[in-house]
């Protein structure tokens, strides 16, 4: 199970990035998308962490970003946990949890695995035990679109100056 929350952006309302965009050719045009969106997930992850609720501290710790780099096809990035960040937890003094120590043997302890439950802590449950939200994702996202818009603006600028001094010598 996995967080399946998807938020597309469609840059048609903004005339200037697309114009940027298609003055540039098709391998330069994927080299600004891939670098910008890999600023945009670093900037976008950040706040993700820092928004997070943590009671172990494992899905902060493997909240990550990826981006689909294939050309041909289209740029993609990807915020959310990452797999292989699973970590045994011990129950505390205070009801408080802790990542286990050596000297805690096995009692107690559970493994936590943040791909399995981080779409309940974004999206809240119903069920016997219901849980009330505590977004991260989409909060981050909401708070950096015109951060992510800028970055990807001056990428693009940045792409566009390197193919004008290559053509220049």
């Amino acid at each position: 199970m996995n967080l399946e929350t998807q938020i597309n952006i469609a840059w048609s309302g903004d005339q200037e990035l697309i114009n940027l965009l298609r003055s540039l050719p098709d391998r330069i045009q994927h080299r600004a998308l891939v670098a910008g969106l890999r600023k945009a997930g670093t900037l976008l992850l950040r706040t993700a962490r820092s928004v997070v609720r943590t009671e172990s501290g494992t899905l902060k710790r493997s909240l990550g970003s990826n981006v689909s780099n294939k050309l041909g096809q289209p740029v993609v990035l990807t915020v959310g946990p990452r797999r292989g960040f699973g970590r045994r937890v011990v129950v505390g003094r205070k009801g408080r949890m802790r990542a286990m120590r050596k000297k805690d043997a096995r009692r107690n302890s559970r493994r936590r695995i943040p791909t399995q439950y981080a779409h309940l802590i974004e999206k809240g449950h119903g069920g016997k035990h219901p849980s009330k939200a505590y977004p991260f994702l989409r909060p981050a996202m909401e708070q950096n679109v015109a951060g992510v818009r800028e970055i990807l603006v001056s990428e693009i600028n940045r792409q566009i100056e390197k193919l004008n001094t290559k053509e220049a010598t």
